[in-house]
């Protein structure tokens, strides 16, 4: 081959394009729950307790023996794995982990004097962990098959590892459960309102029949 020909030769060979990574990679969901046990504490007084109920506008269905407290948050995790043998994403891993942690339930001190009372109270309490926990596990469910009908990698004309980039598939992500949880409070709530029944009022007032309940109004802690 003259010198020319290698020329022209190894010209072509420098115009032949590369293959692009045209193709969206395969993604892959998984959703963990993670609702934590609840401990029951008793670190106010009725009359804390009484004040922190007006304090924060709080309706009184029922005596003010304690309340049940939670946090409810979610993270996500994504992986991009390499395609073997190629510059392209092979799979891209989303992972959402739906945490209701630091569940507690406060019940007034003062009632630890009287575990008949004590046990109803703690009773009720559990039943608004229990709503909290049938409501928590409802969305959590949700949230995979809304992930994955939603598009997950953004628009672009390759996917090379190097061009896909895992903050623009979380921001994906998070809209996607965001959008997903916008009922969740008011389900909440109404899941909470369920539990403070006539008859659970009644149960916290006169349930114990051996000894009459603590005065719980202001006048009385005063």
């Amino acid at each position: 081959m003259d010198f020319l020909a290698l020329l022209v030769s190894s010209a072509v060979q420098v115009a032949t394009p590369v293959a692009a990574c045209v193709v969206p990679p395969q993604v892959y969901v998984a959703v963990l729950m993670d609702d934590s046990a609840v401990q029951t504490r008793t670190d106010f007084t009725l009359a804390q307790l009484d004040a922190m109920r007006q304090e924060t506008g709080g309706v009184d269905r029922h005596p003010t023996f304690g309340f049940y407290g939670h946090r409810f948050g979610y993270t996500v995790q994504i992986d991009i794995e390499h395609a073997e043998g190629s510059a392209c994403v092979g799979s891209v891993k989303v992972g959402v982990h739906m945490v209701l942690s630091q569940r507690v339930i406060e019940i007034a001190k003062d009632l630890t004097q009287n575990p008949c009372l004590f046990a109803i109270a703690q009773a009720h309490y559990l039943r608004h962990a229990a709503a909290d926990n049938q409501v928590f596990a409802e969305y959590a469910r949700m949230i995979g098959p809304a992930l994955r009908a939603t598009q997950l990698l953004p628009s672009q004309a390759d996917y090379t590892v190097s061009s896909l980039q895992k903050a623009d598939i979380e921001k994906l992500v998070r809209s996607s459960v965001d959008a997903t949880l916008v009922p969740y409070d008011a389900a909440r709530r109404t899941a909470q309102l369920s539990v403070d029944t006539k008859a659970e009022a009644v149960k916290m007032i006169s349930g114990c029949t051996s000894s009459a309940p603590p005065d719980t109004s202001p006048k009385g802690h005063s």
